[in-house]
């Protein structure tokens, strides 16, 4: 009897590989990144989690929250913005990143093009970035109109 995973199952286990990289690589126990403890090796630790669970693992922001007992989202917002302000500044967080990365890297074979995992996220960022571009261009089409209204009102009169 063949048993398959779920896409809940795979992202769990991808999860747990995540965690165990981390924990082995910053020697962070992961109750340690999800308390409020403010120590710099477990901020980075937190942040790297934040940053590898969203760019490669393709989690949204409330997932992330919700594994790590943050109450907002927007507390991962800040961590992913911090990654790159801190990723070129501070060699601590920046070989902390590199060597999780790597790790992460070993198990996942995220260089490949064809990584399913990358594939899934690069298709919903594509998405998002597509809704957000018709947004924009509905709005100017909508201002071009109204322009084009007050035009011929201007020269009608």
């Amino acid at each position: 009897m063949k048993t398959e995973l779920t896409e809940e199952d795979e992202k769990a286990i991808e999860v747990i590989i995540l965690i165990d990289v981390i924990k082995d690589k910053t020697k962070v126990a992961f109750e340690l990144m999800q308390g409020d403890a403010r120590f710099r090796y477990i901020v980075h630790a937190r942040r790297i989690f934040c940053v590898i669970a969203r760019d490669y693992l393709g989690m949204n922001l409330n997932e992330i929250a919700k594994l790590l007992n943050i109450s907002s989202h927007a507390s991962i917002i800040h961590h992913l913005q911090k990654h790159k302000d801190e990723i070129g500044l501070y060699a601590e967080y920046s070989t902390a990143y590199r060597d999780v990365f790597k790790g992460v890297e070993a198990v996942f074979i995220i260089k490949t093009e064809y990584n399913p995992i990358i594939i899934k996220h690069k298709i919903k960022k594509l998405t998002r970035r597509r809704d957000a571009l018709s947004n924009k261009i509905k709005m100017y089409t909508e201002r071009l109109g109204s322009l084009n209204e007050k035009n011929n009102e201007t020269v009608n009169a």
